[in-house]
């Protein structure tokens, strides 16, 4: 199992411990990092949606996930939509080439 790394954030004037995994606070700081942020400003903003949440790593976790899922979404789009170019262009020069 992956040892838990600890970093400390700031919340409602009090300073608190949250423990995740190397690889979700890497997904944390990428994500922060897209937005210009730092990653206690992300993770602070996603805890705050949910006030009465009994885990905050939870929702560090399950922020994170969802931001990565939406990212693969949007590079998935965007690889439908070159793919999709680059037919059409290989459609136009293969009947450009036809006499």
């Amino acid at each position: 199992m992956t040892e838990l790394r600890m970093r400390t954030l700031e919340l409602n004037g009090k300073r608190t411990g949250i423990k995740l995994d190397p690889a979700t606070w890497q997904a944390v700081d990428w994500i922060a990092g897209q937005q210009n942020r730092k990653w206690s400003e992300w993770a602070r903003e996603e805890i705050e949606k949910y006030p009465n949440a009994d885990n905050m790593t939870a929702v560090i976790r399950e922020a994170a996930m969802t931001e990565l899922f939406n990212e693969v979404k949007r590079l998935h789009g965007y690889k439908d939509k070159l793919m999709n170019s680059i037919d059409e262009a290989f459609k136009e020069f293969r009947e450009s080439i036809e006499l």
